[in-house]
């Protein structure tokens, strides 16, 4: 009886083999298949901090103030408020306010401002997830996600809306001396030529959320080009 039960159980451990060789020979072939589908760690490092930038940036980004304008002027001692600071996520909206005030026809500010929230808040946001599913998911859907990449990249404008702020900023002091006196019909310059006092002077200066807009669009958009260059091997 002894030796029938060590036959047999020699028997289920012969029997056994085949079925481990198997589930062996099958975790080795997902650990080369993950291999081939990797990338040294230098390159996975690099789009890890990239991604994780472009991520975490976007909250100072939208939240800290961009720029701030000071008005500055005998005509400032009657206004409400000498000085306002706009925020990244508040520009549509103080673009078409300040667009109704000036007379501009309301369907352009819609337009603009549709355009604008597209470009400069949907893309870069669908960008950013794009380029960190390309490296996260199976390599179907990786493949779908870098070809929608291509399709929008050249369409990221977050950079040429920094450069835009970044020259039109400064200018707010030209247009708006020129504005005044076109407006007065030249009264502000006569008024000033009498007395000491200046008129109205608009004044503009980025503050720190510029910086990080700028940190954000930059993150972003070498992120979004190393996920079209580099591939999986």
């Amino acid at each position: 009886n002894d030796g029938a039960m060590s036959s047999n159980a020699r028997t289920d451990m012969t029997s056994d083999l085949p079925s481990q060789s198997n589930w062996v020979s099958s975790m080795q072939i997902e650990t080369e298949t993950l291999d081939e589908m990797g990338l040294p760690f230098w390159k996975r490092a690099i789009l890890y901090e990239l991604a994780a930038m472009s991520t975490f940036l976007w909250l100072p980004a939208l939240f800290l103030p961009l720029f701030e304008l000071t008005y500055d002027g005998i005509i400032s001692d009657f206004m409400a408020e000498v000085s306002f600071s706009v925020r990244f996520w508040e520009f549509p909206a103080v673009l078409y306010q300040r667009g109704v005030a000036s007379g501009t026809e309301q369907w352009v500010l819609i337009i603009l401002g549709s355009v604008l929230v597209f470009l400069v808040y949907v893309l870069p946001l669908l960008a950013t997830l794009l380029a960190i599913a390309v490296w996260t998911t199976d390599p179907v859907p990786s493949l779908f996600c870098r070809n929608v990449l291509w399709i929008i990249q050249p369409c990221l404008c977050s950079i040429i809306f920094y450069l835009s702020l970044q020259f039109a900023v400064p200018s707010f002091e030209a247009i708006g001396e020129y504005a005044i006196d076109m407006g007065s019909s030249g009264l502000c310059k006569k008024f000033e030529v009498v007395t000491s006092d200046t008129c109205l002077t608009i004044s503009g200066e980025p503050r720190i959320g510029f910086w990080f807009l700028l940190s954000q669009s930059m993150s972003l958009e070498i992120l979004v080009g190393l996920s079209l260059i580099w591939k999986r091997r």
